[in-house]
């Protein structure tokens, strides 16, 4: 167990420093040497996002397997929201592909897929063991581990206000960076190397 622990506490110091990197390398970039191409669409804060939010989709997925685990749906719903920000963040229509793939990963396709699936994984848990899941749902929120939670969701609903009442190169480095930020809190709180949740 210990083993597993130390390799916790390694990934998570190794995604800090990257992020770290990423993010005063971009600042840098932009405020001092007024280049904001890290800061565009597609470009390396957005796809370094997308590889976080990936690690923490898969670490519950992997979750989601693991022997002994009672609550699977708490698993499952947090995969499916990290996958959903992924798909947020990937802009699908620009990758060339068929209008009738790009129909399920963006828009209303993404978004009709997005309800279903939350609500299958809403409905497992209500028709499986609905008094353990809502004590497992407040254990979670009222937790250091939902504290940390909330509070990159709250960078990340942030960043989203900054996109929206900001405009040009400001409002990309508004946005992305304390998404990045968030993400990074995410995927920590994935890899739980404090042992939290």
């Amino acid at each position: 167990m210990k083993l597993i622990a130390s390799k916790q506490t390694a990934f998570s110091g190794v995604l800090v420093v990257a992020v770290v990197c990423i993010v005063v390398y971009s600042l840098y970039n932009s405020l001092i040497l007024g280049d904001f191409s890290d800061m565009e669409e597609d470009a390396l804060v957005e796809n370094s996002q997308v590889v976080l939010l990936a690690i923490a989709c898969l670490t519950f997925v992997r979750y989601l397997f693991l022997d002994g685990v009672k609550f699977r749906a708490v698993f499952a719903f947090f995969a499916f929201l990290y996958y959903s920000f992924i798909m947020r963040e990937l802009d699908f229509e620009n990758f060339g592909l068929d209008e009738r793939i790009v129909f399920f990963f963006d828009g209303v396709g993404r978004n009709t897929i997005a309800v279903v699936m939350f609500t299958s994984i809403f409905l497992w848990a209500i028709f499986t063991d609905l008094k353990g899941y809502w004590e497992q749902a407040l254990k979670i929120t009222f937790s250091k581990w939902g504290a940390a939670m909330v509070g990159s969701l709250i960078l990340v609903a942030v960043a989203q206000i900054f996109e929206k009442t900001l405009s040009g190169n400001m409002a990309n480095l508004c946005e992305e960076i304390p998404e990045i930020v968030g993400y990074l809190g995410f995927t920590l709180c994935a890899i739980d190397p404090l042992g939290w949740l």
